[in-house]
């Protein structure tokens, strides 16, 4: 499907993060979100990036150094989170809240 003929989307990943620090944790993740963005037709994803996340990364602990990743409804709702580099454990997780709305999705259009 072109982009331009996508429908909006309801269910959004939010990557937060810095390009300096998250650059690697992010190209984990992106084929598995491509091809969930071709598999569920109100998902997509965004990086957000943030220079005050990279300076509070810098000063923080191990864990803080980590890639943050939130999916949000489009009401603002967390449906699911997660840290760091892509695992097959992590990818099965958000495949199955996507999989648990995909009636939902449904009744979107």
């Amino acid at each position: 499907m072109a982009e331009q003929n996508r429908p909006r989307t309801r269910y959004n990943l939010i990557f937060v993060g810095d390009d300096i620090w998250h650059t690697d944790q992010v190209a984990t993740w992106i084929p598995f979100l491509e091809r969930l963005k071709a598999s569920y037709p109100a998902f997509d994803y965004v990086r957000i990036s943030n220079r005050f996340v990279a300076d509070a990364i810098a000063q923080a602990d191990d864990k803080m150094q980590k890639l943050e990743l939130v999916l949000y409804e489009s009401s603002g709702k967390i449906l699911w989170q997660e840290t760091g580099d892509w695992t097959p454990e992590k990818a099965e997780s958000l495949d199955h809240v996507l999989i648990g709305l995909t009636e939902l999705f449904d009744d979107f259009y």
